[in-house]
């Protein structure tokens, strides 16, 4: 039987790695500074609510611009590895946007996720030059593409997410119907899709806790 002197001087050696909860409250932080962020630069036609559809969501009291959304699904998440459209988290966010969308037909909705990650290649990639997933989403949804060339990387994009396989936390309700619309989906119809879509990577909030 170990006495009290004994059990001060032993060593414990600690069995499961990352047991401390740094990158937990990292998490918070970031989520909460984001936040932070986002009402300062509020508008005065604008507000926010909180852990409702995401996140955050962003909301205006009158959408006079045909191209502008109804509401923002603001999924904040922050990440220690880089983020491709292989990835479980960017593929849950994908289907749950659609989720989102089948729910509440009658709002324009748009989804932002935002991350502290950096935007990394798929393997295989999701199309022959190599160019990240994300990155060609993005140029998709700025408006950098065109004509054919449009046609053929949303053709792409779209064949790579049908591709994909569930996450293993997402449940089969979210992620069946989603794919069900990647199979059914007009080429505008998916374009629709990217453009509501927007990845913000490589986003630091101040304070983020560090290592």
């Amino acid at each position: 039987m170990s006495t009290p002197e004994n059990i001060v001087t032993q060593s414990f050696v600690v069995s499961r790695q990352r047991r401390d909860a740094t990158v937990v409250i990292r998490g918070y932080v970031y989520q909460v500074n984001t936040t932070i962020l986002k009402w300062i630069e509020l508008e005065p036609d604008q507000w926010l609510e909180l852990e409702a559809g995401e996140d955050i969501d962003a909301l205006q009291k009158a959408v006079t611009d045909q191209n502008q959304f109804d509401r923002v699904l603001e999924a904040v998440k922050c990440r220690e590895k880089n983020l491709t459209l292989r990835s479980p988290e960017a593929l849950s966010a994908l289907a749950t946007f659609h989720e989102h969308r089948q729910s509440n037909p009658s709002l324009k909705l748009g989804f932002r996720y935002i991350t502290n990650s950096s935007v990394g290649t798929e393997d295989p990639a999701v199309t022959e030059v190599g160019t990240p997933g994300i990155h060609i989403w993005e140029r998709i949804r700025s408006g950098l593409v065109s004509g054919k060339t449009k046609s053929s990387v949303i053709s792409a994009l779209r064949s790579f997410l049908k591709g994909s396989a569930r996450p293993a936390e997402l449940a089969s309700e979210t992620w069946e119907p989603f794919q069900r619309f990647l199979k059914r989906c007009t080429i505008p119809e998916f374009n629709r899709f990217v453009d509501a879509f927007e990845w913000s990577a490589s986003r630091v909030a101040h304070g983020l806790l560090r290592r």
